[in-house]
């Protein structure tokens, strides 16, 4: 079964994943918040990130969640919690999800 989705952006740590992904199966006038999602993927679960605002002063970018701050450049970055730790990540430059956690994403989008 071919992905419903494209992965924009993946970061790696020692404890999980963190991606943006396209979804390809919404219609053209879909929501941007339903086409462009990002997910924290452990290898027990999928936990999505609610989108609140953006900033990008290169080389630097900065991302607001309700559940997270993320800042990141083209080597790595940094999700910090609210209210918990902060994970340090690495750029995933293949932009390729092991297979197990693929098909997590994959069944947490079929649910979506």
């Amino acid at each position: 079964m071919s992905p419903h989705f494209k992965i924009l952006y993946l970061f790696v740590s020692p404890h999980g994943w963190l991606t943006e992904v396209k979804r390809l199966h919404l219609a053209a006038d879909a929501p941007k918040d339903q086409v462009y999602q990002w997910a924290w993927i452990s290898t027990a679960q999928v936990i999505p990130l609610r989108f609140v605002s953006m900033a990008a002063t290169q080389p630097r970018q900065q991302r607001e969640f309700e559940e997270a701050s993320l800042w990141f450049d083209t080597r790595r970055g940094a999700l910090a919690w609210h209210g918990g730790a902060t994970v340090a990540l690495e750029v995933q430059a293949d932009n390729a999800l092991p297979s197990p956690q693929e098909q997590q994403l994959q069944a947490h989008f079929s649910m979506a």
